[in-house]
Formats: C-alpha cells, sequence, structure tokens
C-alpha cells in the first residue's frame, strides 16, 4: 500500500511541472472562464463517483489503510464547497459512503470533519442537521485525541511519528468543526499554538517535521495554523464583551496575542520572498484555506488567487488535484463583502483582529454562499479599495489621514463605496474625530451627520422585532447624497460582539450588518469580481475634449450630484480622453456655453417659471436638458414628466422614445460602449420590462433637445447601489450612461443645425472655458473652478496660460481656506486646503491670486486643532504581571499605564488649545466692544448690528462651540485618568518597585521630571 505522503508526491508532480511548464495551457485570469472551469471541474468530479457496486459513493482513485476514504472526503467537500446542494444525488451517495466506513487516517477524518460541518448548516431537515452534528463531533473527538506528545499529528492513531501536514488537516478539520457547534477544549488549541510557535524556524518559515530549511507549503501551513488558534482559542481568553462598551483591554492575553501575530507576520515575509505556489494542487488548497483566514489580496506583492489560476492547467488532473482546483477556484474567487482599512502607523486600526472574519462567516452560513473580507492599505489604489463595497473603518484614537488618503476615501464614497465606520470601545475620541475628517471631504456638498430614523434600513433591511429599541441603542449616524447613505458612524461597540463570535447573545449587532449589506451592496452575482480588470489600468488615452455639464436639482443640484459626476468623469477622461466640467446652473455665467443640464426631479417643487425660460434659453442656445426621475420616489415621475411636457410646448416639439437602434442604446458612437441584455433588480422586475431602457425626448426640428430616464441612473451608472429602487445593474448602466454623455459630445444627428452645434462642442476654444473657471473662483465656487481646471490642464498643459490660472486658482482656494480658518470654520478650511492638494500636492508656495479674489494670507498655517502626535511611553514588562479588576474586567497595570499617559498628553494639548481660543474670545469681545462704540459715534446709539457685527459674533459661535467639544474631551480624558488611578492606587508599592511613582494623583516614571509633554 502507498503512503499518502508518497502518493501526494506522484499526483503533485504532475501539478508542478504543469504550473512551471505548462504557459501555454494556463487558465488567463478571467472571472468568465474560471466559472466555466468550476462548472467543468464539478461535472468532472460528479463523473469520478462510482454509482454501482460495493464501493458506491465513493471516487475514483481512492485509497486503502490509513488514507481509506480521504479521496472521497475530499471530493465530496469540494462539491459542497462549490454549491452542489446537500440533496444532490452524488453529494446524498457520498454522504452513505463516509457514513459507512471507519476513516481510520487524520487526512481522511480532518477532510470528512469539513463535509459534516458543511452539511450540518446547509440541511433543511432538523433531524439530519442533529445527526450530522452528532458524526461531526464524533471525529471531532477523534481528532483531538490523536494528537501526539510532542503536538504534531501522523498518518493516524498508532505510532509516534508527526509531520506538519498531517497536523495541517487536523487544524482545518478542528476549524470546520467549531464553526458548526462542535466543541474542541481550549487546552488543545492551546497546545496547538505552543507547538507551531515552538517549531518556526528563526527565518519565519516552517518545515515538514522540523527540518531546517522550509516550505511553502508547510509555512503556509503554519500561518493558517496560527490564524486558526488566534479565532479559535485566543480571542476566547480576552475579557467578556459588554454590549456596547466593547472588550476591555486583554490582559495577559495581550502578550500571547502580539506573539502570534509577529509569527504570522514572520511567516507572510518568508513567502513573500519564495515561489508563494511551489507544491501545485496541495498549496492551492492551502492558500486558499490561508486567504480565508487573513484577509489578504495580497502576500508580497503577488496576488495569489491571480497567480494560482493561471496554474492551473486546463483538463482533468485526477480525482484529488480535481477536487483542490475546485476549491481553489470556489473559495478563491468568492465576492470580497467588507474591506477593513489599514492606516496609521500602529494597530489602532485593527483592535478586533477576527471581527470581519467571524462577521462574514455568519453571513457565509446564513445565506448559504461564501462571502469574504480583505484588509485593503490606506496607501492602496482606488481599484483594491473597490474590490468591497463596505469599507470599514475601526479605531480607538482619532484617526489621522493624510490628504491623498482623504482624497481617496471620497473618491470611493464617490464611485458608490459604502464607508461603515467604527468606535471601538465605543471611543467619542474615534468617533469625533472620523466626524472632523468627513467634514473636511464632503464640506463643499453641505454633507452632515444625522442619526438614522428607526425606519432606516440598516435596522428594518430584515424584519425584526425591537428595531426601534436598537436604534435608541446604536444611534448609529448617516450622511449622503439624497439617495443613498455613504456614510455611517457606529458611536457604539459592537464589532467586539463579532471578534467575541457572540451571534447566539447579540444577534441583532450581527443583524445590523446583514441589514448593511443588503441596503449598501448589489445582488450575490452583481458584486465585484474578484478577477475583474482594474480600473484605470495602463495610461490614459490623449485628451479629445470636454463637455460642460450644468446640474439643477433641490438647494443647489451640485451639491446632490458633485460626487455621481466626479466618479464618472475619472472614468471618461481615462477611458476616452473626454474632460467633464460640472458646476451648479446657478454659477453659470449668462453667457456661457454650456452642453448638457442634469435636472434633478424630486417632486418636492417644479421648477419656477423664471427657470423653466431658462432652461428654454439653454436648449435655443445648443444644450441638451437631461431630466431624470427617481424611481424610488413616485412624485419625482410626476415631476419629471410634468417639466418635460411643459418644456415640449415651449419649444413646440415633439416626444417620443430614443428607438432601439438608436446610437446610445448600441453604443455605435465613438468610444462607446456594446450594451448586452438588460436585466432590471429585484425591485424593477416588474417595472422594467421590456427589451430596454425607455429613454423619453422631445425633438425640435429633428434634434432630441430634452430626454427624461425614470431609473437612476446617474446614481447607478456611477456605481451606486440603491436600495429599493428600481434601476437596472451597475455595468450596464454604467455602459449606458457612458454613451450618454458620449452622444451628447458628438451630437450625432441629421439635422443641419446639429452640425453647427457639434462644430462649436468640438472646436469651442478653451478660452471661454479658462473665463469661466476665473469667475468661478472668483465668486467662491471652488468645486467648479478646480472641475474646469482640471479640464485645462488636460487639453492645454504647456500652456503658460494654464499654469497662471493653476496659480490664480491656488491663491483663491487659500484665501478662502484663510478666510474660513480666521471665521472658525474648520471644516470648511479643511475641505479647501483637500481641493489645493488635488490640484497641486506640493502647493504650499504662494501661489499669484486671481484677479479680484480676497488676497491670500502669508504666514504659515497654524497647526489643527485638536490632533496631537501622542508618544508612546516605553513602560517596564513587568507591569503587564500586575493584574488587577477594571470595568468589570480583567486588565493588567501595563495597559493602564499606557492608558493613562496618552490621556495625560492628551489633556496637555486640550488645555493649551483651549488657553489660545480663550484668547482669541477675549479679542473678538474687545473688536465688538469697538465696533459698538464706533457705531454709536455714528449716531448709531452703540446698537449691536450690521454685518461687521454679525461676522464676528458668527466667529465667537462657531469658536464657543469648538471649546465646549473641547472641554468635553477634557473632561473625558481626566475622567479616565481618575480612574485608572484609584483602580492602581493599592498596587502603589508593586508600582513602585517597577519604577512608577504615584503622587499627587499622577504617574511619574523613574528617570523622567516634570509632566509629560502634550
Amino acid at each position: 500500500m502507498r503512503s499518502f505522503r508518497h502518493y501526494r508526491g506522484v499526483v503533485f508532480l504532475g501539478g508542478v511541472c504543469a504550473f512551471g511548464c505548462g504557459v501555454a495551457g494556463a487558465v488567463p485570469p478571467d472571472d468568465a472562464h474560471v466559472d466555466a472551469r468550476i462548472e467543468e471541474l464539478v461535472r468532472g468530479l460528479k463523473a469520478a463517483q462510482v454509482v454501482d457496486g460495493p464501493e458506491r459513493g465513493s471516487f475514483s482513485g481512492e485509497l486503502g489503510g490509513v488514507h481509506a476514504g480521504g479521496v472521497t472526503a475530499l471530493a465530496t467537500f469540494a462539491l459542497l464547497s462549490a454549491g452542489v446542494p446537500w440533496h444532490d444525488e452524488t453529494i446524498e451517495r457520498a454522504v452513505r459512503y463516509l457514513a459507512e466506513h471507519p476513516l481510520p487516517g487524520t487526512y481522511s477524518r480532518g477532510l470528512r470533519a469539513g463535509v459534516w460541518a458543511l452539511l450540518a448548516s446547509r440541511t433543511g431537515e432538523d433531524e439530519l442537521r442533529r445527526e450530522y452534528r452528532r458524526r461531526l463531533q464524533t471525529d471531532t473527538d477523534w481528532l483531538v485525541g490523536t494528537i501526539k506528545s510532542d503536538g504534531f499529528y501522523g498518518y493516524d492513531a498508532e505510532g509516534t511519528g508527526g509531520d506538519h501536514s498531517c497536523s495541517q488537516f487536523a487544524v482545518l478539520g478542528l476549524w470546520a468543526a467549531e464553526t458548526a457547534s462542535a466543541e474542541v477544549p481550549d487546552a488543545h488549541w492551546e497546545r496547538i499554538l505552543r507547538h507551531w510557535l515552538t517549531y518556526q524556524n528563526d527565518d519565519g518559515s516552517w518545515s515538514y517535521s522540523g527540518e531546517p530549511a522550509g516550505t511553502a507549503t508547510m509555512t503556509t501551513a503554519g500561518v493558517n495554523t496560527l490564524l486558526v488558534t488566534m479565532a479559535q482559542h485566543l480571542v476566547r481568553r480576552e475579557p467578556p464583551y459588554t454590549r456596547l462598551r466593547g472588550v476591555p483591554s486583554r490582559g495577559r492575553g495581550t502578550e500571547d496575542v502580539e506573539r502570534a501575530l509577529r509569527a504570522a507576520e514572520r511567516g507572510f515575509g518568508w513567502l513573500a520572498e519564495h515561489d508563494l505556489l511551489t507544491g501545485g494542487p496541495y498549496q492551492l488548497f492551502g492558500l486558499e484555506r490561508l486567504g480565508v483566514a487573513s484577509g489578504r489580496k495580497l502576500i508580497g506583492d503577488v496576488d495569489w488567487y491571480r497567480a494560482g489560476v493561471q496554474s492551473i492547467p486546463p483538463g482533468s488532473s485526477g480525482t484529488v488535484n480535481d477536487a483542490f482546483h475546485l476549491l481553489f477556484l470556489t473559495y478563491g474567487r468568492a465576492p470580497v463583502l467588507f474591506a477593513k482599512l489599514c492606516y496609521g502607523a500602529g494597530e489602532d486600526w485593527n483592535r478586533y483582529y477576527r471581527d470581519l472574519h467571524f462577521l462574514t462567516s455568519r453571513l457565509s452560513a446564513k445565506h448559504e454562499r461564501i462571502y469574504k473580507w480583505q484588509v485593503v492599505s490606506v496607501e492602496a489604489p482606488l481599484s483594491d479599495w473597490l474590490d468591497a463595497p463596505i469599507l470599514v473603518i475601526s479605531g480607538f484614537d482619532r484617526p489621522l489621514l493624510s490628504a491623498a488618503q482623504k482624497l481617496r476615501l471620497r473618491d470611493y464614497v464617490d464611485a458608490g463605496g459604502t464607508v461603515f465606520a467604527h468606535a471601538d470601545l465605543a471611543s467619542e475620541r474615534f468617533s469625533s474625530g472620523f466626524r472632523e475628517i468627513c467634514a473636511e471631504i464632503f464640506g463643499d456638498r453641505a454633507w452632515t451627520f444625522a442619526a438614522l430614523p428607526p425606519g432606516h434600513p440598516v435596522y428594518t433591511a430584515l424584519p425584526a422585532e425591537g428595531a426601534a429599541r436598537l436604534a435608541e441603542e446604536l444611534r448609529i449616524e448617516g450622511l449622503g447624497d439624497g439617495r443613498r447613505t455613504c456614510v455611517y458612524l457606529c458611536p457604539a461597540d459592537i464589532a467586539g460582539a463579532w471578534h467575541q463570535n457572540l451571534d447566539e447573545r447579540h444577534g441583532d449587532l450581527f443583524n445590523v450588518m446583514t441589514n448593511l449589506r443588503l441596503c449598501a451592496a448589489p445582488e450575490y452575482h452583481q458584486l465585484p469580481k474578484r478577477l475583474r480588470p482594474p480600473e484605470f489600468s495602463g495610461p490614459g488615452v490623449p485628451a479629445r475634449g470636454h463637455l460642460m455639464i450644468a446640474s439643477l436639482g433641490p438647494g443647489r443640484g451640485s451639491e446632490a450630484t458633485a460626487g455621481r459626476w466626479d466618479a464618472i468623469a475619472r472614468r471618461l477622461d481615462h477611458d476616452v480622453g473626454l474632460s467633464l466640467v460640472t458646476c451648479d446652473l446657478s454659477d453659470l455665467a449668462p453667457d456661457a456655453a454650456v452642453d448638457l443640464v442634469y435636472v434633478e426631479a424630486r417632486g418636492e417643487a417644479d421648477p419656477t417659471a423664471p427657470m423653466r425660460d431658462r432652461l428654454v434659453e439653454l436648449v435655443r442656445g445648443g444644450a441638451l436638458i437631461w431630466i431624470e426621475a427617481s424611481s424610488q420616489n413616485p412624485s419625482s415621475a410626476g415631476a419629471g414628466h410634468r417639466l418635460l411636457a411643459t418644456l415640449a410646448d415651449l419649444l413646440g416639439g415633439n416626444r417620443h422614445e430614443f428607438p432601439a437602434d438608436h446610437p446610445v442604446l448600441t453604443g455605435e458612437i465613438p468610444g462607446g460602449a456594446h450594451l448586452g441584455e438588460f436585466i432590471p433588480n429585484r425591485w424593477g422586475r416588474s417595472t422594467l420590462k421590456g427589451t430596454g431602457p425607455r429613454i423619453e425626448a422631445v425633438e425640435v426640428g429633428g434634434r432630441p433637445v430634452v430626454i427624461l430616464t425614470s431609473f437612476d441612473l446617474l446614481a447607478t451608472g456611477s456605481g451606486a447601489f440603491l436600495y429599493e429602487t428600481a434601476a437596472y445593474g451597475p455595468r450596464e448602466s454604467a455602459a449606458l450612461l457612458r454613451n450618454l454623455v458620449l452622444w451628447r459630445y458628438d451630437n450625432a444627428s441629421d439635422d443641419p443645425r446639429s452640425v453647427v452645434i457639434q462644430e462649436i462642442i468640438r472646436t469651442r476654444s478653451t478660452g471661454s472655458l479658462a473665463d469661466s473657471v476665473r469667475r468661478w473662483a472668483n465668486t467662491g465656487a471652488f468645486s467648479s473652478a478646480v472641475s474646469g481646471l482640471a479640464a485645462l490642464r488636460r487639453l492645454r498643459p504647456d500652456d503658460p496660460q494654464t499654469k497662471e490660472l493653476t496659480d490664480a486658482v491656488l491663491g483663491a482656494l487659500r484665501g478662502g481656506m484663510n478666510a474660513a480658518r480666521g471665521a472658525g470654520r474648520a471644516a470648511d478650511a479643511g475641505n479647501l486646503a483637500l481641493l489645493m492638494y488635488a490640484i497641486a500636492p506640493d502647493a504650499e508656495h504662494s501661489p499669484s491670486p486671481v484677479q479680484n479674489a480676497p488676497p491670500a494670507r502669508s504666514s504659515a498655517a497654524p497647526r489643527e486643532r485638536g490632533v496631537y502626535t501622542i508618544a508612546p511611553v516605553e513602560l517596564p514588562e513587568g507591569l503587564s504581571g500586575i493584574v488587577i479588576q477594571y470595568n468589570s474586567a480583567e486588565a493588567d497595570a501595563r495597559s493602564l499605564l499606557s492608558e493613562w499617559f496618552k490621556m495625560d498628553s492628551l489633556s496637555h494639548g486640550l488645555t493649551s488649545d483651549l488657553r489660545e481660543m480663550m484668547a482669541e474670545m477675549t479679542e473678538l469681545d474687545r473688536k465688538a466692544a469697538e465696533l459698538v462704540a464706533r457705531q454709536g459715534g455714528r449716531g448709531g446709539g452703540g446698537q449691536r448690528g450690521g454685518p461687521e457685527f454679525e461676522k464676528i459674533a458668527r466667529q465667537r459661535a462657531a469658536l464657543d462651540a469648538q471649546m465646549s467639544t473641547f472641554r468635553a474631551r477634557l473632561r473625558e480624558a481626566e475622567q479616565e485618568m481618575k480612574r485608572i488611578v484609584e483602580a492602581l492606587t493599592p498596587k502603589r508599592s508593586e508600582l513602585a518597585a517597577l519604577g512608577v511613582t504615584l503622587e499627587k494623583d499622577r504617574f511619574q516614571l523613574a528617570g523622567a521630571s516634570g509632566t509629560n509633554p502634550p
């Protein structure tokens, strides 16, 4: 009988050769090809099953001895993972075979545990579920009982030899078992963890059975095991989660977590420097398990899934290899639902290092679909951020992002992404800091946070009792563009419950994220594909021209639509060289040329008669009016059709629909996109029936001058998902919107007038655009100025006038920024600083001002108040051994003292800023008194009034509000410091022995003098 080790070597020799030598046969990294390959492998494995005779239910290539049943268990596990239902006849035959055979070996038992775990979570019959769990516990107990004295697993329960390959399969089996509620003793996980930490080589690798030279397969197994044991064991050793307050300091478990994390990072470092795919299909199996456990897209600079797909040869490679290939392709291609933002120099962003792991596991089990999570670096390109429709940002301290990172966060939201910010330990420092970041990022759009009502879908997407109570408990805040909530802020700690996998006790805190998945991300098949081409790949095409777009909507139209147009503009500029210049219609000069006017019909109020007359004038000047009604709001549809009818009457035009062969619907336009079948989302399947999108139009002289769409094309075409809104899929909408804009640019029509208009659009002097940019900068329409300037810099980059105008716009921005700072409008100042950075990242020089614009101040910008650099304090390691009860949980003195010194530094900074603000307040009061006296001298009787006095009053109110916020933060810091002092006072003598003294309610380190600097 061949040993499994020998068998593995023979089988994988072919796999390794196919990877190393078979470039011509490698599968290209394409999602459609992967889907077809998965179907092919499923069919092949089903065909490989024995359907008659004594081995009925097994698969070809089955082994005997200690490996008996292993091939069948692997094939069954792969088929179930690929979505073959539990009641499929192939699965039923395999299950009977596996149930009737004892399976004496570690490999087969570990794999069979995975089969029972999947069946227990998917079967729809209670009796079967109990039976599968009983069998699962039996295999679990066997795996627990067969570990060797040195921590290794061998081929079976007999003998003394062991290796890390057998050990990996045992660990993966136990991992699967616990996900299906089987019980594994904590002491067993501890034993596994200590073994793998002990056997890690100095270079970060692991070997087969303890040799000094590591291998890719065993190092992958080692990192896998560390991540699994952290989730299944170390998390349990932490203090218990307190509802909405979080998990306090880990106490003595901190050192174990840090050691395991360091060991895993060393393993990743070793893998990054070696051939990641050495080991063939066996290694692919380990990699997909590692991807599930780690949330990593890249190991080193290698996209492990893309590289692995290319390594898989066509056709069949035998049952074992085909099963490994199927598992790799299935789990690797599963969509990423959540991305966690890695930001900052420390680990504050990842306090709950297993939160998304357990959250996505729960969602996968609930929906019987594989969801994944991923870590994304704050420095990663936007395409990596867009791998996931929901970005999670968590932390305890105030988040600090650079200007470039803030702009990327804004771009992510504009491209349809949803942000969920979470305050670990219910930290107000994080919440207030995140609010300030969003106030800067979206300051030019007037988006502000507000508490979400109890009827918001984040509470009610899945009907459940207690939604109102939960809304009152959590008080989740949101901001958005009027069509969707783009950013959520959860000031209560709910991720601690995910991190400790407390679904049974705090299921409603998991349900919040289930609801968020439903209201912020499309259906499963429309989620971002794993191998989709990255956006903006390759160099952009040369500049082709520009299109002037003005928005009209409730209030200032551009505030609601700016982000959507920005996302579309980035794609069009890169893909076809067309620059979009967007502004609000109210900012457009009366004589300025405009190509497209976007009118958002909301239904609250129809445009006034003067505005309707203005639209008619724009049409006669060559503009196209695009009216969009929201399918979510019936009154919006009525308002859109009323406006269309009114304009048709005023223009004397004819109404009709775009025919199926219209260039917008066919893509027969230079740079256009071919449109396939338009499939509505689940809310549009009854209302958007037919051959395709319905676009109504008003024609004058054979030329369409007004169009109406009623399926939220601008929002969905920019990438947004709209909940409970009848619309088409994001890819189809984006293609249709692209065609619409390009058609407007080319203005293809047989009408003689359109030839003239087309010539105007194509050859219009950029001088008129420069005039508009200058006007916008002078009048404070800064977002429009930046949009127009970007187009000019693309169209005529070497023109000296472009450089002069760039400096002029920067000067206007700087002047506005300094004025906002002087008035205490920190958010407005921050927003203008971001616009400056977008134009010129090195814009710290003094640009020349725009003519007639307020002069920019030459003084350097002051330090931003409320943001402090807090250096870590070096504390003696021995403090970790002093353990006390703190906030009803166990905590160690080292972590508490570290927090105290942070609070002390923060309080110094806040006190200093409050002192400066008090001085500013006194100066404002002095100016107000002088103004009152002057007004009295001019015969005003000393009245407190007039624009100058009102300006001072606004500055004083803003400063007073900021001071109130700072005082609240100072009180919070001082109260926390006081609680820590009271908790550690009984340990005064033990602290002193380690060099920490306590005098007058203040801690002092040996060798330090005075107070800690801020």
